[in-house]
């Protein structure tokens, strides 16, 4: 009985003729190479008899996922990366300079062997020649970086499943974040130059307010502890209105951390300049919301001069 339930089994999973005895092994091997090599034949077949108006919407893009039609090269042309590594590192070398002069102007940070530019007596601005230079590679970083992990995140399936996941999880833990991170930034993965001129306008703003808050905190005016909450509380607001992403919070968070430790380099090991009233290793506390404010307004440059590029 047993051996008769596994040959009918054998049966119905090869689809044997009735004709075909059991144990002829030789002949049910033949049917079986016939068998797929007719049904290649009807496949090859039915494949030369499409139309190419049939086959046409294989390589139509606009048949395509929508995810797919959003997600760009990334990085771009050669002759895109080209312009935008110019674009964004001559925007970070006039920019920053004149930014960190502003800290110069309020008495926090003065350089060992400066260059002081004045225009009359209504302009004056410290700085040094290395400073273009770095400013301008930060730049660089953060503008292309931004939206390279943009075009990542959109290529990402897991990300869809995890906003799913998240959107499902009810009152799990960890959903109330994920639902306020948007997968989009707030102005888009091609944002206005309006948009990104009010974003880099709110961020020279904190820059100086930080000057002028260290200014009053260092003649007693102002209590340390209320400058850095000032900073802390317009640095995450900038990133909540302008950004809002995962990928914008990594580069804020990286931002913040990466910048200080360059400044410990150049401060404790060339010695190239020195904070007015430091804290901890030559820098002060609350320099890391200058630089967690400044991600979100480079990143967005970035993205908007991709898309006018691209």
């Amino acid at each position: 009985m047993l051996h008769a339930l596994k040959f009918g089994y054998r049966r119905i999973c090869w689809q044997e003729p009735a004709g075909i005895k059991r144990g002829s092994f030789q002949r049910r091997r033949s049917w079986q190479t016939g068998l797929f090599l007719q049904q290649s034949k009807l496949a090859r077949c039915s494949f030369l008899k499409s139309t190419p108006e049939d086959l046409g919407h294989i390589a139509d893009s606009s048949q395509r996922p929508e995810s797919l039609q959003k997600f760009g090269a990334g990085l771009g042309s050669w002759e895109s990366l080209t312009w935008r590594l110019v674009a964004l590192w001559g925007s970070g070398a006039i920019l920053g300079p004149l930014l960190d002069g502003r800290h110069s102007t309020h008495n926090v940070l003065h350089y060992e062997n400066p260059t002081v530019i004045r225009l009359g007596s209504f302009f004056q601005l410290e700085t040094c020649w290395w400073v273009p230079l770095l400013f301008g590679g930060a730049a660089v970083i953060l503008g292309i970086g931004h939206p390279l992990l943009d075009s990542i995140d959109r290529k990402s399936e897991a990300l869809s499943q995890l906003e799913a996941t998240s959107q499902l999880a009810g009152l799990e833990g960890g959903a109330p974040i994920r639902s306020f991170l948007r997968k989009e930034p707030t102005g888009g993965y091609a944002p206005s130059w309006s948009f990104v001129l009010i974003s880099i306008a709110l961020f020279a703003m904190q820059y100086d307010l930080s000057g002028v808050l260290a200014e009053k905190a260092s003649s007693g005016e102002l209590s340390w502890t209320a400058v850095n909450l000032a900073l802390a509380g317009t640095a995450i607001a900038h990133w909540a209105t302008f950004d809002r992403t995962r990928s914008g919070l990594f580069w804020a968070a990286l931002t913040a951390t990466v910048g200080p430790l360059v400044e410990i380099g150049l401060i404790e090991g060339l010695h190239l300049y020195h904070y007015t009233h430091p804290d901890v290793f030559g820098i002060p506390l609350w320099i890391p919301w200058v630089y967690w404010c400044g991600a979100p307004a480079v990143g967005n440059l970035g993205r908007c001069i991709q898309a006018g590029l691209d």
